[in-house]
């Protein structure tokens, strides 16, 4: 919201939306609006008032929700060490997909109209001391930076979920796994295995919903979906080499 509005002027709607824009509201020098800051004050009281009601309300150390307790055994589909890999990292590849797909939709659809964007548009045709961006324009020098950005995020989502293995061997759940049917390197390469597909997903992702909303902006959708999603797919092998070196370096 806050990038929406600073290409809007920094004083559009959605200035009320985002605390990053809550400081122009005061107009400082201008408006003197003094009570714009009280946007802030509400913001950071609220959640402090919230926080110290729970604190009274629960075991220190313990959530604000009553864990339940799980079945016996575990079901049919999770008798395999790859299984319980993916069962591990499913919340976290959902909030990261959450993420890259709202970050990407964003940079996606402004990229097209950067042509017209004034003192931007005179910052990407001089990236770097040359005149480059003129040979691919202006939208795919801005689209795939944020896609190399993107893909720096994606590679340190991969190397969290490699370093998953060092939380469960610290914590004594790797343990009850590692024995006579279930080797290390078993139990290693499944989380290994869901590592990799996790990132590839994150990345594939990443190319579908840019390149449909960057040829949907750009009119041009047919060409335009396969120049982003090439882009997206291209940062896979690399992100792949990080978890193998995070790997190695885990042993």
């Amino acid at each position: 919201m806050a990038i929406l509005n600073n290409f809007g002027g920094g004083y559009t709607l959605l200035r009320w939306i985002t605390p990053i824009a809550w400081q122009r509201v005061t107009q400082p020098f201008a408006g003197n609006h003094g009570w714009g800051l009280l946007y802030c004050a509400v913001f950071a009281a609220v959640p402090a008032v919230i926080a110290y009601v729970l604190s009274a309300r629960r075991d220190l150390g313990a959530g604000v929700f009553w864990a339940r307790s799980g079945p016996p055994e575990a079901v049919s589909h999770l008798s395999s060490p790859l299984a319980l890999a993916w069962r591990l990292h499913k919340r976290s590849l959902i909030g990261w997909l959450v993420g890259t797909i709202l970050y990407i939709v964003v940079f996606a659809a402004i990229s097209p109209g950067l042509s017209n964007a004034g003192g931007m548009s005179d910052w990407l045709s001089n990236l770097g001391g040359t005149s480059w961006s003129d040979e691919v324009g202006l939208g795919y020098v801005f689209i795939s930076i944020s896609i190399y950005l993107i893909s720096l995020f994606v590679a340190v989502y991969t190397m969290t979920a490699v370093l998953r293995l060092k939380k469960e061997e610290n914590e004594g759940r790797a343990e009850m796994l590692v024995d006579k049917q279930v080797s290390r390197i078993r139990w290693m390469s499944s989380h290994l295995i869901v590592a990799s597909l996790c990132s590839a997903a994150l990345l594939l992702a990443v190319g579908i919903a840019g390149g449909l909303v960057y040829g949907l902006a750009a009119g041009d959708l047919n060409n335009e979906f396969w120049h982003i999603f090439g882009m997206s797919v291209s940062k896979i092998p690399p992100v792949w080499i990080l978890l193998g070196v995070t790997a190695l370096l885990y042993g």
